[in-house]
């Protein structure tokens, strides 16, 4: 369905090595983390500078086994080259231009943020750093002679827990630092997303399409286990309130000593059974739906779909390459990078201009489908129309339930010795046909359906959702506006990435709300 995606980075000293060592220790570190990639499924990209020495060598190491590479400048072109001899440059600028001839699978991108020498230089490794799942570093096991030298790079991967290939830059030699196996371990939201696909049947399980196809399958996964969760809820709690109810009735006639003359003693059996049947299938549907693990299968997929509709119109505005949600929740980064650099393969062509109107046309829509604006109002007209029955059922049962509950507690008194001169002796009730419902069935069934009403408005998020949703659509028309005027791509970028924090946050949310309550 996805291939996962790893990432290496490299650093490395400019001089005092030799190229005859490096370049074919270089060649079996990397060969070697490919075939790692394969065992484990996936491709592998390198993450690198591109600066005089080993880093250029890496890259064109890379290139021979026909490796994306993904390029990060600590300056601009026109300055970075200013740190070049011309000959030296002019092997860093062949790779520079290899890479923007292969829009979405080569990239170069320039560090953001401050551009001073040498902070840059210490910026731009921990860049890579937050990126990467392992690091090669050419390395004389020496001390940093400046701000951003190797030694400190590898320092905080082994600090960070990244696995480090060391070559040493005198001999050749290499060794491993960290664990390299844990790296290329099986990812566990993308090996449970698999397994999902698989076992629903879906087509898209054995197919490695586009972010378009991505996207349609997950949305037709979450689809289908929404379908059997949300619903079979709503079942389970109807078939508790009735079966709650049916209990009720015989057991006060029970504890009354109410005789079951008449058409209760053709009843009594029946209700019996028929509640049993109900509290047997309500059982069975939760059974049903935690053995299938229905509600986390819908929780994955309908928070993977999400993720990759957001890709789809943020990337590569937003860089593929750190994808926010590794931050908020890192067991989802395999899935962000691979499903991100899947998306900028078909989009990183696209001017910043044309990607800010195909955002604002589709993500910030009121009409298109997958328009989250558009998404907002709709949900939440959905949860005021639930709020607004279910509260009506709340309030009246609620209300009406104390009255009845009087009346039948006003005819057990009556029965009762000592009682009876002051209540002008037993009114029995409960043994007329005519008012048996009023001091008996309201008085248990009220209570029940105000509890049924509030049970079902909980189980479709429906509070939450109302107060939430409108405030959303708001933000998000907010954001529309101030997007539409802008004109420049880091101006641009910003303001879908913080469109899409919000976004995210909504979406974490939903999740932990989900997870929490279980609904």
């Amino acid at each position: 369905m996805l291939k996962p995606r790893y990432l290496v980075g490299f650093s490395g000293h400019r001089a005092g090595y030799d190229e005859n060592l490096i370049r074919p220790a270089l060649k079996a570190a990397l060969e070697d983390l490919q075939k790692r990639t394969t065992a484990a499924g996936g491709e592998i990209d390198l993450y690198a500078s591109i600066a005089e020495g080993t880093d250029t060598l890496c890259v064109e190491t890379a290139r021979g086994l026909a490796m994306p590479v993904h390029l990060l400048l600590p300056l601009t072109q026109a300055d970075f080259e200013k740190d070049f001899s011309p000959s030296a440059w002019d092997r860093s600028r062949k790779q520079i231009e290899l890479a923007a001839t292969k829009p979405g699978r080569d990239s170069v991108r320039v560090l953001p943020g401050d551009m001073t020498r040498p902070d840059c230089y210490f910026d731009q490794g921990i860049q890579i750093l937050d990126a990467v799942d392992v690091l090669i570093a050419v390395w004389d096991g020496e001390k940093a002679r400046g701000l951003g030298g190797t030694e400190q790079i590898v320092s905080q991967a082994l600090r960070t827990g990244i696995p480090v290939v060391i070559i040493d830059s005198k001999t050749g030699r290499s060794r491993i630092e960290g664990d390299l196996n844990a790296a290329f371990a099986p990812d566990e939201v993308m090996t449970e997303l698999q397994e999902v696909a698989e076992k629903t049947g879906a087509g898209c399980a054995a197919q490695a399409g586009d972010a378009d196809d991505l996207q349609k399958c997950l949305d037709d996964i979450a689809k289908t286990e929404a379908a059997r969760f949300r619903p079979s809820l709503v079942v389970i709690i109807l078939l508790h309130g009735i079966a709650a109810l049916l209990a009720a009735v015989v057991t006060f006639k029970f504890i009354t000593g109410t005789p079951w003359d008449g058409p209760w003693e053709e009843w009594k059996w029946t209700i019996t059974a028929v509640e049993l049947l109900l509290v047997g299938y309500a059982l069975y549907l939760g059974w049903a739906l935690h053995r299938k693990h229905s509600q986390e299968r819908w929780l994955r997929c309908r928070f993977a779909a999400e993720l990759v509709r957001g890709f789809r119109a943020s990337v590569p505005l937003i860089d593929p390459l750190s994808p926010s949600i590794a931050v908020h929740d890192p067991k989802w980064r395999r899935f962000a990078l691979s499903a991100s650099l899947l998306v900028n393969a078909h989009r990183a062509t696209l001017c910043p201009r044309a990607l800010r109107d195909d955002y604002i046309a589709t993500r910030l829509s009121e009409t298109h489908p997958d328009g989250q604006i558009r998404h907002y109002q709709e949900m939440n007209e959905k949860a005021l129309r639930w709020w607004s029955i279910t509260g009506v059922v709340s309030k009246w049962s609620a209300l009406l339930a104390p009255p009845f509950v009087a009346i039948s507690l006003a005819n057990k008194l009556s029965k009762l010795k000592g009682l009876q001169g002051l209540l002008h002796g037993p009114w029995k009730l409960d043994e007329k046909p005519a008012t048996w419902p009023i001091v008996v069935l309201f008085p248990i069934a009220l209570p029940l359906l105000a509890g049924v009403a509030n049970g079902i408005r909980h189980a479709l998020d429906a509070g939450r959702r109302k107060e939430r949703y409108p405030e959303m659509a708001k933000r998000l028309t907010e954001m529309r506006t101030h997007l539409g005027g802008l004109e420049t791509r880091a101006s641009i970028s910003l303001a879908v990435a913080q469109t899409e924090e919000i976004l995210l946050d909504e979406l974490r949310e939903w999740q932990l709300t989900a997870k929490t309550t279980g609904h």
